[in-house]
Protein backbone atom coordinates (compact mmCIF):
# COMPACT_ATOMS: atom_id res chain seq x y z
CA UNK A 1 0.00 0.00 0.00
CA UNK A 2 2.72 2.48 0.96
CA UNK A 3 4.68 1.72 -2.20
CA UNK A 4 1.54 2.26 -4.25
CA UNK A 5 1.20 5.69 -2.67
CA UNK A 6 4.81 6.45 -3.56
CA UNK A 7 4.17 5.47 -7.18
CA UNK A 8 1.25 7.88 -7.29
CA UNK A 9 3.51 10.79 -6.44
CA UNK A 10 4.49 10.75 -10.12
CA UNK A 11 2.01 12.96 -11.97
CA UNK A 12 1.75 10.71 -15.03
CA UNK A 13 0.62 7.61 -13.11
CA UNK A 14 -3.10 6.82 -13.60
CA UNK A 15 -3.42 3.30 -12.20
CA UNK A 16 -1.65 0.76 -9.97
CA UNK A 17 -2.02 -3.03 -10.04
CA UNK A 18 -1.10 -4.94 -6.87
CA UNK A 19 -0.63 -8.68 -7.41
CA UNK A 20 0.99 -11.90 -6.25
CA UNK A 21 1.91 -14.86 -8.46
CA UNK A 22 2.51 -18.10 -6.57
CA UNK A 23 3.92 -21.08 -8.44
CA UNK A 24 5.15 -21.59 -11.98
CA UNK A 25 1.64 -22.19 -13.37
CA UNK A 26 0.64 -18.77 -12.05
CA UNK A 27 3.62 -17.12 -13.72
CA UNK A 28 5.90 -16.71 -10.70
CA UNK A 29 9.47 -16.01 -11.83
CA UNK A 30 11.08 -16.23 -8.37
CA UNK A 31 10.98 -19.12 -5.91
CA UNK A 32 10.77 -17.10 -2.70
CA UNK A 33 7.37 -15.62 -1.64
CA UNK A 34 6.85 -12.11 -2.96
CA UNK A 35 4.24 -9.68 -4.21
CA UNK A 36 4.50 -7.04 -6.90
CA UNK A 37 3.06 -3.70 -7.95
CA UNK A 38 3.03 -2.12 -11.39
CA UNK A 39 1.88 1.45 -12.04
CA UNK A 40 0.92 2.63 -15.50
CA UNK A 41 0.40 6.00 -17.24
CA UNK A 42 -2.92 4.72 -18.63
CA UNK A 43 -5.91 2.88 -17.16
CA UNK A 44 -5.61 -0.81 -18.17
CA UNK A 45 -8.42 -2.38 -20.19
CA UNK A 46 -9.63 -4.66 -17.36
CA UNK A 47 -9.74 -1.82 -14.83
CA UNK A 48 -11.61 0.35 -17.33
CA UNK A 49 -14.08 -2.49 -18.01
CA UNK A 50 -14.85 -2.98 -14.31
CA UNK A 51 -15.32 0.75 -13.84
CA UNK A 52 -17.61 0.97 -16.85
CA UNK A 53 -19.82 -1.93 -15.68
CA UNK A 54 -20.09 -0.45 -12.19
CA UNK A 55 -20.89 2.99 -13.60
CA UNK A 56 -23.64 1.63 -15.89
CA UNK A 57 -25.23 -0.18 -12.94
CA UNK A 58 -25.09 2.99 -10.86
CA UNK A 59 -26.73 5.03 -13.60
CA UNK A 60 -29.59 2.53 -13.78
CA UNK A 61 -30.10 1.71 -10.09
CA UNK A 62 -28.55 4.71 -8.28
CA UNK A 63 -26.56 2.38 -6.05
CA UNK A 64 -23.26 0.52 -6.08
CA UNK A 65 -23.19 -2.86 -7.82
CA UNK A 66 -20.63 -4.08 -5.30
CA UNK A 67 -22.71 -3.00 -2.30
CA UNK A 68 -25.68 -4.83 -3.83
CA UNK A 69 -23.61 -8.00 -4.26
CA UNK A 70 -22.45 -7.89 -0.64
CA UNK A 71 -25.98 -7.23 0.63
CA UNK A 72 -27.52 -10.10 -1.35
CA UNK A 73 -24.73 -12.58 -0.56
CA UNK A 74 -24.88 -11.87 3.18
CA UNK A 75 -28.68 -12.14 3.20
CA UNK A 76 -28.51 -15.48 1.39
CA UNK A 77 -25.80 -16.69 3.78
CA UNK A 78 -27.78 -15.67 6.85
CA UNK A 79 -30.93 -17.38 5.59
CA UNK A 80 -28.96 -20.48 4.65
CA UNK A 81 -27.35 -20.76 8.08
CA UNK A 82 -30.69 -20.24 9.82
CA UNK A 83 -32.51 -22.76 7.64
CA UNK A 84 -34.88 -20.13 6.26
CA UNK A 85 -34.06 -20.63 2.59
CA UNK A 86 -37.22 -21.95 0.93
CA UNK A 87 -35.73 -22.03 -2.56
CA UNK A 88 -32.96 -24.44 -1.57
CA UNK A 89 -30.26 -21.92 -2.46
CA UNK A 90 -26.83 -22.41 -0.94
CA UNK A 91 -24.47 -19.79 0.43
CA UNK A 92 -21.42 -18.64 -1.53
CA UNK A 93 -19.82 -16.92 1.49
CA UNK A 94 -16.52 -18.42 2.63
CA UNK A 95 -16.03 -16.22 5.69
CA UNK A 96 -16.51 -12.68 6.90
CA UNK A 97 -15.18 -10.13 9.35
CA UNK A 98 -16.70 -6.87 10.54
CA UNK A 99 -15.58 -4.98 7.44
CA UNK A 100 -14.86 -7.65 4.81
CA UNK A 101 -16.50 -10.68 3.22
CA UNK A 102 -14.89 -13.50 1.20
CA UNK A 103 -17.12 -15.37 -1.24
CA UNK A 104 -17.24 -17.44 -4.38
CA UNK A 105 -18.41 -15.27 -7.32
CA UNK A 106 -21.88 -16.09 -8.68
CA UNK A 107 -20.43 -16.62 -12.17
CA UNK A 108 -17.02 -17.85 -11.12
CA UNK A 109 -14.46 -18.07 -13.97
CA UNK A 110 -12.85 -21.15 -12.42
CA UNK A 111 -12.87 -23.59 -9.48
CA UNK A 112 -12.41 -22.20 -5.97
CA UNK A 113 -11.98 -18.57 -7.02
CA UNK A 114 -12.36 -16.33 -3.96
CA UNK A 115 -13.49 -12.70 -4.09
CA UNK A 116 -12.86 -10.47 -1.06
CA UNK A 117 -15.00 -7.33 -0.87
CA UNK A 118 -15.23 -4.50 1.65
CA UNK A 119 -18.46 -4.35 3.66
CA UNK A 120 -18.11 -0.67 4.56
CA UNK A 121 -19.77 1.97 2.35
CA UNK A 122 -18.75 5.49 1.45
CA UNK A 123 -21.39 6.82 3.85
CA UNK A 124 -19.76 4.88 6.70
CA UNK A 125 -16.28 6.31 6.16
CA UNK A 126 -16.29 10.02 7.10
CA UNK A 127 -14.38 12.25 4.72
CA UNK A 128 -12.10 13.41 7.53
CA UNK A 129 -10.74 9.86 7.69
CA UNK A 130 -9.84 10.04 3.98
CA UNK A 131 -11.01 6.44 3.46
CA UNK A 132 -12.31 5.89 -0.06
CA UNK A 133 -14.01 2.46 -0.48
CA UNK A 134 -12.99 2.42 -4.15
CA UNK A 135 -9.29 3.01 -3.46
CA UNK A 136 -7.11 0.40 -1.75
CA UNK A 137 -4.37 2.92 -0.98
CA UNK A 138 -6.64 4.87 1.41
CA UNK A 139 -7.17 2.01 3.90
CA UNK A 140 -6.44 2.79 7.53
CA UNK A 141 -3.93 0.65 9.41
CA UNK A 142 -6.78 -1.09 11.28
CA UNK A 143 -8.64 -1.95 8.08
CA UNK A 144 -5.43 -3.08 6.42
CA UNK A 145 -4.68 -5.43 9.30
CA UNK A 146 -8.24 -6.81 9.23
CA UNK A 147 -7.99 -7.31 5.48
CA UNK A 148 -4.68 -9.14 5.86
CA UNK A 149 -6.29 -11.47 8.39
CA UNK A 150 -9.09 -12.59 6.07
CA UNK A 151 -6.69 -12.89 3.12
CA UNK A 152 -4.38 -15.10 5.18
CA UNK A 153 -7.31 -17.25 6.28
CA UNK A 154 -8.58 -17.71 2.71
CA UNK A 155 -5.11 -18.66 1.50
CA UNK A 156 -4.83 -21.17 4.34
CA UNK A 157 -8.15 -22.71 3.36
CA UNK A 158 -7.02 -23.06 -0.26
CA UNK A 159 -3.63 -24.37 0.84
CA UNK A 160 -5.18 -27.14 2.93
CA UNK A 161 -8.05 -28.11 0.64
CA UNK A 162 -6.15 -27.99 -2.66
CA UNK A 163 -2.73 -29.05 -1.30
CA UNK A 164 -0.81 -25.81 -1.87
CA UNK A 165 -2.06 -24.79 -5.30
CA UNK A 166 -0.44 -22.26 -7.58
CA UNK A 167 -2.52 -19.08 -7.55
CA UNK A 168 -2.80 -15.47 -8.64
CA UNK A 169 -3.92 -12.79 -6.19
CA UNK A 170 -4.89 -9.40 -7.60
CA UNK A 171 -5.97 -6.25 -5.78
CA UNK A 172 -8.29 -4.39 -8.14
CA UNK A 173 -8.50 -0.74 -7.14
CA UNK A 174 -9.91 2.37 -8.78
CA UNK A 175 -7.70 4.49 -11.02
CA UNK A 176 -5.93 7.42 -9.38
CA UNK A 177 -8.49 10.08 -8.49
CA UNK A 178 -8.51 13.45 -10.28
CA UNK A 179 -6.22 12.33 -13.10
CA UNK A 180 -7.10 11.76 -16.75
CA UNK A 181 -10.72 10.74 -17.33
CA UNK A 182 -10.97 9.77 -13.65
CA UNK A 183 -11.18 13.48 -12.84
CA UNK A 184 -14.71 13.45 -14.24
CA UNK A 185 -16.13 10.85 -11.82
CA UNK A 186 -16.35 10.06 -8.13
CA UNK A 187 -15.56 6.36 -8.04
CA UNK A 188 -16.48 5.99 -4.35
CA UNK A 189 -20.14 6.30 -5.40
CA UNK A 190 -20.16 3.19 -7.60
CA UNK A 191 -16.90 1.20 -7.41
CA UNK A 192 -15.34 -0.87 -4.60
CA UNK A 193 -11.75 -2.04 -4.49
CA UNK A 194 -11.54 -5.80 -4.10
CA UNK A 195 -9.23 -8.82 -4.08
CA UNK A 196 -9.54 -11.84 -6.35
CA UNK A 197 -7.67 -15.07 -5.58
CA UNK A 198 -7.58 -17.47 -8.53
CA UNK A 199 -6.15 -20.97 -8.01
CA UNK A 200 -4.46 -22.32 -11.14
CA UNK A 201 -5.73 -25.88 -11.19
CA UNK A 202 -5.88 -26.64 -14.90
CA UNK A 203 -9.67 -27.17 -14.94
CA UNK A 204 -11.33 -24.04 -16.22
CA UNK A 205 -8.02 -22.60 -17.42
CA UNK A 206 -7.62 -20.74 -20.69
CA UNK A 207 -7.64 -23.44 -23.37
CA UNK A 208 -8.86 -23.65 -26.97
CA UNK A 209 -12.52 -22.87 -26.30
CA UNK A 210 -11.71 -19.96 -23.98
CA UNK A 211 -9.16 -18.47 -26.37
CA UNK A 212 -11.50 -18.89 -29.32
CA UNK A 213 -14.67 -17.57 -27.67
CA UNK A 214 -13.59 -15.27 -24.86
CA UNK A 215 -15.84 -17.32 -22.51
CA UNK A 216 -14.73 -19.05 -19.33
CA UNK A 217 -15.80 -22.63 -18.67
CA UNK A 218 -16.11 -23.90 -15.11
CA UNK A 219 -17.51 -27.30 -14.10
CA UNK A 220 -17.66 -26.34 -10.41
CA UNK A 221 -20.60 -24.72 -8.62
CA UNK A 222 -19.35 -21.79 -6.50
CA UNK A 223 -21.80 -22.74 -3.72
CA UNK A 224 -20.17 -26.18 -3.42
CA UNK A 225 -16.67 -24.68 -3.52
CA UNK A 226 -17.59 -22.21 -0.77
CA UNK A 227 -19.00 -25.01 1.39
CA UNK A 228 -15.79 -26.99 1.07
CA UNK A 229 -13.69 -23.95 1.94
CA UNK A 230 -15.87 -23.26 4.99
CA UNK A 231 -15.66 -26.87 6.12
CA UNK A 232 -11.89 -27.21 5.81
CA UNK A 233 -11.19 -24.84 8.72
CA UNK A 234 -13.86 -26.49 10.85
CA UNK A 235 -12.18 -29.86 10.31
CA UNK A 236 -8.80 -28.36 11.16
CA UNK A 237 -10.11 -26.86 14.40
CA UNK A 238 -11.74 -30.14 15.43
CA UNK A 239 -8.44 -31.97 14.92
Amino acid sequence: QSRGLEHREYDDIEHTVFFKNHGSTAGASLVHPHSQIVSTPVVPVEAERLQSLAMQYFKTHRSSLYDRIVEEELTLHRDFRQGRNNKNKKSRVVEMTENFVALGPFASPGPFVVLILPRYHASETPSENNIDPSDFTTLSDDLLEECATIVQSCLQRLHILLEEPDFNLVVQTAPVANRGVQAAVQSSAFFRWHIRITPRLGAGAMAGFELGSGFFSNSHMPEDDAQQLRDVMDLLHHE
